[in-house]
């Protein structure tokens, strides 16, 4: 499963939040103590305004109750949601999967990945789903659109730095390149005027005046320092 960076513990709180919430119906008929019901209202009423999708799924796969945040999810408000089948509103190649995450949510808890059908595109969701005690399914949808994004966004900046870094690598293989001819082509002429200022001065050392052979010896000298740069 994918690490969406939302803790195990808050499914489990969103989940439990979901079953008093669904009380709430039961309570009405047996008609519970006041408190008691203001209780399971404000269980409500944070499950309205939560961030994630919270959905309640009957066996036949319908939608009996869903809040705010996975109505928005589908362009819809919860009112005209509630009563639907809920893999109309998944992405048409995510169907399959999605029914078999229903077949096993109603024995153990489970989660995967999926695609809304939104308003304006489809919404990647991360499902985590489990059965009540009434043989429903509780399912809390997170929107991964953000962490999908990011994740595009990495994933392009490192291609963006390998290709960079690509054509450095080539760069700096053409300026060895350069450099290798370069020094080649220098060292050739270099050598014919450290040889021939060498035979001036063995051959016509006593015909040379003070200030030829001082030319002689500052041509060797050059010559030395222009090698150790080459």
């Amino acid at each position: 499963s994918l690490s969406t960076g939302i803790p195990h513990s808050w499914h489990t709180v969103t989940y439990n939040l979901m079953a008093a919430s669904l009380s709430i119906n039961r309570m009405q008929e047996r008609s519970e103590v006041s408190g008691a019901m203001n209780n399971v209202q404000s269980y409500r009423y944070f499950l309205d305004h939560i961030s994630e999708g919270t959905v309640q799924v009957s066996k036949d796969g319908r939608i009996t109750y869903c809040n705010n945040s996975f109505a928005g999810m589908i362009g819809l408000v919860p009112a005209t949601a509630i009563g639907e089948v809920f893999d109309q509103y998944v992405w048409e190649e995510d169907r399959r999967y999605f029914k078999h995450l229903l077949q096993q949510g109603l024995h153990s808890e489970v989660r995967g990945e999926v695609s809304l059908i939104g308003k304006s595109g489809y919404v990647p969701v991360l499902i985590f789903m489990t059965s009540d005690d009434t043989e429903n399914l509780s399912v809390i949808v997170t929107d991964l659109t953000l962490q999908k994004e990011t994740q595009t966004t990495l994933r392009q900046t490192l291609q963006q730095l390998q290709s960079s870094h690509a054509a450095l690598e080539l760069s700096n293989h053409d300026v060895q390149q350069f450099a290798s001819v370069a020094s080649h082509d220098l060292q050739e002429p270099l050598r014919k005027i450290q040889i021939f200022s060498n035979a001036i001065i063995e051959t016509h050392d006593s015909d040379l005046s003070p200030w030829s052979r001082q030319i002689v010896n500052k041509m060797l000298g050059s010559g030395q320092r222009m090698n150790i740069l080459i």
